[in-house]
């Protein structure tokens, strides 16, 4: 069973699509509805950076609150292909783990 509910995927979605600068129309909210099509989206952005704006992803991932150890673990550990996808996975981990904390403290269970 999964920790999260679908309005925290769906938090993590708006987020990201504001954290990373996304069209409202290349973030379609009601298109998100299992964690896997918001990873599969979410990796292809991240290639397209890798490839044309490599850059500019620590500093999203600070803005992300992403560890730079684990992106470089990843980066280091894994084979190219693989890398945007574990990214992805990484960030959606972090980002649902932040909207259930915050859910939560407006919940008064913290």
């Amino acid at each position: 069973m999964n920790d999260y509910s679908h309005d925290d995927l769906a938090d993590v979605a708006l987020t990201l699509g504001e954290r990373l600068k996304l069209q409202p129309a290349a973030l379609p909210l009601d298109v998100f509805d299992a964690r896997q099509q918001l990873q599969d989206y979410l990796a292809g952005v991240l290639t397209e950076m890798l490839d044309k704006r490599a850059s500019r992803l620590m500093p999203m991932f600070y803005r992300l609150d992403i560890a730079e150890a684990r992106v470089e673990e990843i980066m280091r550990a894994l084979p190219p292909p693989s890398v945007p996808a574990a990214l992805a996975e990484l960030i959606i981990d972090r980002q649902l783990a932040k909207a259930r904390t915050q859910r939560l403290y407006r919940e008064g269970r913290l």
